[in-house]
């Protein structure tokens, strides 16, 4: 049995709770040609997202979406099902970027971007009102892109679970994102969505503002994505170097 203690801040002017989608004009007047870019979208929840835009995208309001990766065989190849298909429907019919009857979203050209060229990250955050990264772990590959959308005045969303990054990014850039009017949304995955969901909704129920929350969640059977097994090993090496350091005074390496 897994066990999760989480504390719900009462509500102020920047934290709310509520189960109402938010509701946010483009960063910028213009423009801009994707609604969405999934970056990391060859990974197990990448794939899953862009699946998901792909068939039920309409349904939430998304007009125009594209895949991002560092590898573009890879991209093209994993979802080359899909992009031929909204390439057909593309030259058949201009008047309308639907799939799945009507349900869906056809898939934009794909964009090539790298975590470890900056540049590569302009261009493609440029391109979009919202950047939906699953590329992890975030503490590794997260803050370059995050600071792209920054710089770019382009809403950022993320599916991380690594706590102590989160609450670095927010430090390190929440004033900037602010007074920019930008959506900075990390831990939107498994990891989180229950919990808040449920906590959400209890606050709802009660009527009243919720201090401290504690949710319990059990695990049966499945398995790991790669890429969470990797952000779970870079949280136990980081904390191990937080440990080290406090107990050598630094002396024994650490951070």
């Amino acid at each position: 049995r897994h066990k999760t203690k989480r504390k719900r801040m009462a509500p102020t002017s920047t934290t709310t709770i509520t189960t109402k989608a938010l509701q946010s004009p483009p960063p910028s007047n213009k423009k801009r040609p994707y609604d969405i870019i999934l970056f990391g979208a060859t990974g197990d929840t990448g794939r899953c997202v862009a699946h998901f835009l792909h068939n039920k995208g309409a349904l939430l309001g998304i007009q125009s979406w594209t895949l991002a990766a560092r590898n573009s065989t890879k991209i093209n190849t994993m979802f080359e099902p899909i992009l031929s298909l909204d390439s057909n429907n593309n030259k058949s019919s201009s008047s309308s970027n639907k799939s799945n009857n009507g349900t869906g979203i056809q898939c934009g050209k794909p964009i090539i971007a790298d975590c470890n060229d900056y540049a590569s990250l302009l261009t493609m955050a440029s391109q979009a009102t919202i950047i939906l990264t699953c590329a992890g772990p975030f503490t590794t590959y997260g803050e370059t892109l995050l600071q792209a959308c920054i710089e770019c005045s382009t809403h950022y969303v993320d599916i991380t679970g690594e706590n102590p990054w989160v609450n670095q990014m927010a430090a390190t850039y929440g004033v900037e994102a602010k007074s920019k009017g930008l959506y900075m949304i990390s831990q939107a995955g498994y990891d989180s969505v229950p919990s808040d969901l449920t906590v959400a909704l209890a606050a709802e129920m009660v009527g009243e503002d919720c201090n401290y929350v504690e949710t319990h969640h059990e695990l049966r059977g499945g398995s790991m994505p790669v890429g969470t097994v990797n952000t779970i090993l870079t949280m136990v090496l980081g904390l191990r170097r937080s440990v080290l350091a406090v107990v050598t005074g630094g002396l024994g390496g650490g951070a």
